[in-house]
């Protein structure tokens, strides 16, 4: 099949899904199949510069019907070399994974504690609605197969206790039949998707049977026979097994007696529950502790009594080079620095994504010399993985333990990474710009991008050595299960040093802008190149972050715009597709953000309609009764404060959820726990975090009026104030009016032809309406003539493309009217042109630490 990406073969085996044990067979498959470790199917294929990835998986066809599919992603010489990549996944990787019973009986009894593990830790981050759904859906198969006491869970499970039970070598040897059976040649069925040029190659080496072009959906794809060849001597030496004892399992876990008795303890314990959610609460049971504090180490500790945290060790910790001067080419050193780790580290971190553990990465986060680590697991494992992370950062600050090849695949890295981030859409620049300018050391991407530029290995070793000889100070967060805190110091101060006698130093902690009040700033920019969007981000300054109280108002005006923002900005006045607006939380600072991304209003249009809402909003408080305030306002806010992690606005500290530099692939899908880790690390780390100075805040807000909310808001958050400090981030599009029309014209399209079921491809939509020049008439002219031509019902074309151009056009009108209108400007609107000449303006909001 021709296709403009890069080239992915897709092996396709069916089998039949109610054999016995079908589910429990097909996970063991998709495993095996899919891991990334040494000797994997992944490792082989990309050493050899054939492949960059290998995944696993099944679909459902029929009740009876299933697939098994192995998805390659090929490089262009393994596309080239297709057939002999068939053969060796059908000839020596079968053989070699088929060949030993014993390691066969050994890995699937530990995928099956990994299986149960798994389901008795799993994080609470599903909505009731989501689980709902979910059982619904459990509720569809075959309950005789799966069996009664599975249908929350989902899936099956063998019934054992030990490796020694004779069950597990019944077991290796029904995988063996099942392998066998299915993954053959003769059950294959194999999709390749590359360039014109590499499948007519492939096509001529073997039998083309059929070239053709499908009329629906306007792909090129040819039929050809697999003929099977002699691997050539190159993939013959190919060496792979199955994979290694997975060391991150802990130890009760290899016991089944022991994971079935707390899944029928925790069965009898949930039929016996209160359908409350209480275990968020329980979180607050206990406070994190400052255990230690010195000129070079600061120690945190939170116990936890949840079930969630049981066996559980989360560990963060920040290691600044303290004599390392910011800026923004040290910044790039670090990015690279991180790369570097993650080529030495991710293969032998692997197998604990398989249990959920996570890890991550943050390159100067700050601006200055700082790696941010955080690891979240079981313990055992947690203090495996630290080991393994401590040992090679170590090896390259100290040792230069790195090829030169090795040093340009990590520089290639973080450009691509930031080249990604540059073409992010508008809401992501206008975020980002708003930390860009109010927080001290973090560099534009021009200046970030210039200093990749400059950077080379001369330049990055120097850098290693100012790191290894720099004064440092650790600030490490331990938290939940806290009985290896003393190994955990103890490995982390193979790099920090911390225990050893250093001079006195002082570390000034990277901070923010305090907006001068009574000052309105501006700062615009233009979007990515091909954008058409339009957003903004205003920042409403309200106080110090250290004041818990107005922290505290904060969020209770937050709560307030959440009940009303989107409906009135989003539904009713259509301003556009994300509307965002909640507590903005940065270094030093607190403050309230709106932050809007429109197709069709400019930004500057954008920040009058916000200051217009603010003004109403300010209205709908002062219109309530004192009775309804505290019952209606105070006392609901008061509810959520226990329960909630983030508001509907989004995080309210940007960098709490930053993505990390390097990491591992689950990071993203993290549950609540990890989550509410992450929360209190951002306090701890921003010396932000007191518990009691939070409880006290609380007593005093409940005491809080509609007159001290009121004169709160008309001070630091009304338009009409004198004194409001605030920031708007402005990006537009550097797209021409008409160009962006067009661009939006084809997205609206794109999504509408899809949801009714007419396809065409993005070019020919892109051709159609550039020759109609955004006309509905010829335009629906256009549309029709392609459909029909395509076999597509005359009838259906008529009534889907009417509604198409009727609705996306009338859209486009209502907002076109009011996109180049004049916007009169409340008080002083002040333009940023050179950011490091505000922030000396405005001066930075200084902490100096204990040291």
């Amino acid at each position: 099949m021709d296709s403009e990406k890069a080239p992915i073969v897709r092996l396709v085996f069916p089998f039949n899904s109610n054999i016995p044990q079908a589910d429990n067979l097909q996970r063991v498959w998709c495993n095996i199949l899919g891991d990334e470790g040494p000797g994997s199917l992944h490792d082989g294929l990309s050493t050899r510069g054939l492949s960059i990835g290998v995944s696993a998986f099944t679909q459902k066809l029929s009740k009876d019907e299933s697939v098994l599919v192995l998805e390659i992603k090929l490089t262009n010489t393994g596309a080239q070399n297709i057939f002999k990549v068939i053969a060796t996944v059908l000839g020596s990787y079968k053989d070699s994974i088929l060949s030993n019973a014993k390691d066969l009986e050994r890995y699937i009894f530990e995928l099956e504690s990994m299986d149960k593990l798994s389901y008795i830790h799993q994080d609470l981050h599903k909505s009731t609605m989501d689980e709902a759904s979910q059982f619904a859906q459990n509720l569809q198969n075959d309950i005789a197969i799966l069996g009664a006491k599975n249908i929350l869970k989902g899936t099956q499970n063998w019934q054992s206790s030990s490796t020694k039970d004779k069950l597990w070598a019944d077991v290796a040897s029904q995988f063996v039949s099942f392998v066998e059976r299915y993954l053959n040649q003769d059950n294959l069925r194999f999709v390749l998707m590359a360039s014109e040029k590499i499948n007519r190659s492939v096509s001529s080496s073997c039998g083309l049977l059929e070239s053709s072009k499908d009329q629906y959906f306007t792909f090129t794809y040819r039929k050809v026979k697999f003929n099977p060849i002699e691997i050539s001597e190159e993939y013959s030496t190919l060496r792979f097994n199955l994979p290694k004892p997975n060391i991150y399992i802990p130890t009760f876990a290899m016991d089944h007696d022991i994971l079935n008795s707390i899944l029928r303890q925790s069965a009898a314990k949930s039929s016996q529950a209160s359908l409350s959610l209480t275990t968020k609460a329980k979180w607050l049971e206990t406070e994190a502790k400052l255990i230690s504090l010195s000129n070079t180490f600061e120690l945190w500790t939170k116990l936890e009594t949840s079930e969630s945290f049981k066996s559980k060790t989360f560990i963060s910790f920040d290691l600044v080079a303290c004599s390392v001067d910011p800026s923004p080419l040290n910044t790039m050193h670090c990015e690279v620095f991180v790369e570097l780790l993650k080529l030495k580290i991710s293969q032998l971190l692997y197998h604990s994504e398989l249990l959920d553990y996570t890890w991550e990465i943050h390159a100067s986060i700050k601006g200055d010399a700082r790696f941010g680590v955080t690891i979240t697991g079981f313990t055992d494992g947690v203090k495996l993985m630290l080991n393994n992370i401590v040992e090679h950062f170590k090896d390259i600050v100290e040792g230069h333990s790195f090829t030169a090849d090795d040093f340009r695949h990590a520089r290639v890295a973080v450009r691509s990474r930031y080249s990604d981030l540059e073409q992010d859409s508008s809401l992501a620049h206008a975020l980002t710009g708003l930390l860009v300018v109010m927080e001290e050391n973090v560099w534009t991407m021009e200046d970030r991008f210039d200093a990749l530029d400059d950077l080379d290995a001369e330049t990055f070793k120097q850098f290693l050595v100012q790191f290894s000889s720099s004064s440092k100070f650790l600030r490490l967060f331990v938290h939940g299960d806290l009985h290896s805190t003393d190994d955990i110091i103890a490995s982390i101060n193979q790099i920090s040093h911390h225990s050893n006698p250093q001079a006195s130093f002082n570390h000034i902690e990277p901070s923010t802008v305090k907006l001068n009040p009574g000052k309105t700033f501006t700062i615009s920019r233009k979007g990515p190149k091909s954008d058409p969007t339009n957003s903004i981000c205003l920042f409403i300054q309200t106080g110090p972050r250290s004041d818990s109280y107005t922290k505290l108002v904060t969020r209770l005006c937050a709560y307030l715009m959440s009940l009303t923002l989107v409906p009135d900005l989003r539904f009713k006045k259509q301003l556009g597709y994300v509307v965002l607006g909640g507590t903005r939380i940065l270094r030093t600072t607190v403050g309230i953000h709106i932050t809007i991304m429109s197709s069709t209003f400019s930004s500057k249009y954008l920040q009058r309609q916000i200051d217009e809402y603010l003004l109403s909003w300010e209205k709908t408080i002062s219109d309530l009764s004192t009775e309804s305030f505290q019952s209606d306002v105070v006392d609901p806010f008061l509810k959520t404060l226990s329960n909630k992690l983030d508001e509907s606005g989004g995080p309210e500290s940007l960098t709490s959820e930053m993505k990390p530099s390097v990491g591992s692939s689950n990071c993203a899908f993290s549950g609540d726990c990890v989550k509410f880790h992450r929360k209190i690390r951002d306090d701890i780390f921003s010396e932000d975090y007191d518990i009691s100075l939070h409880q006290s805040s609380v007593q005093r807000l409940k005491l809080l009026t509609k007159s001290d909310l009121l004169r709160f808001i008309s001070e630091f958050i009304s338009p009409r104030s004198p004194s409001r400090a605030s920031l708007s981030v402005l990006i537009d599009s550097p797209l021409s009016p008409e160009e962006s029309r067009k661009q939006i014209l084809i997205l609206h399209l794109e999504v509408f032809l899809k949801m009714k079921g007419l396809r065409i491809s993005h070019n020919k939509l892109q051709d159609i309406v550039e020759t109609s020049n955004g006309t509905p008439v010829h335009l629906m002219k256009g549309l029709f003539k392609h459909f029909v031509g395509q076999g597509e019902s005359m009838r259906l074309c008529t009534v889907v493309l009417k509604e198409a151009v009727k609705q996306i056009f009338e859209g486009l009108k209502s907002g076109g009217s009011q996109r180049s209108e004049e916007i009169s400007s409340n008080g002083d609107h002040i333009s940023i042109t050179d950011i490091p000449s505000f922030q000396s303006e405005q001066g930075i909001i200084r902490k100096t630490n204990h040291l």
